[in-house]
């Protein structure tokens, strides 16, 4: 069964090709509009012009060349944008479960200090609970 990134992807890659498709289904229209043009045109002055070759100057071909790559870029920033959102949900999920039990959240409290410890850094951040403080230092009960 393909996760929500693998969906996500496929989604992407499906919509890319719909757009090659209407971009190519364009330019057919295009040139079915030249032909019919100069169709008309041979008529008109009697003779026959034929486009044997078109070449696109080097302007036109960098500026194919750069939508193409905005379009690429677009499509990457898509897919990490869906996939920073299925992280999220994943916390959210996470945090959930957590918090139906503190023990739990002690657990995990621990592991990521055994990650920390694990690191060999110079510096270890210990947060505690303000209300742990309070039963340390006697004012437990008082307010």
């Amino acid at each position: 069964m393909p996760t929500k990134a693998q969906r996500a992807n496929e989604s992407v890659a499906r919509e890319a090709k719909r757009a090659r498709r209407r971009r190519i289904a364009a330019a057919k229209q295009s040139l079915r509009e030249l032909r019919i043009e100069l169709a008309l045109l041979n008529h008109r002055i009697g003779s026959k012009i034929e486009i044997k070759d078109i070449d696109l100057n080097e302007t036109m071909v960098r500026a194919i060349a750069k939508q193409a790559e905005a379009e690429r870029l677009r499509r990457a920033k898509v897919i990490n944008a869906m996939g920073e959102q299925q992280a999220a949900e994943k916390l959210v999920e996470a945090g959930k479960i957590l918090a139906q039990e503190p023990q739990a959240m002690q657990l995990r409290y621990f592991a990521a200090l055994h990650d920390i410890a694990g690191e060999r850094s110079s510096t270890v951040v210990f947060p505690l609970p303000m209300n742990l403080l309070d039963h340390l230092t006697g004012r437990g009960g008082a307010t």
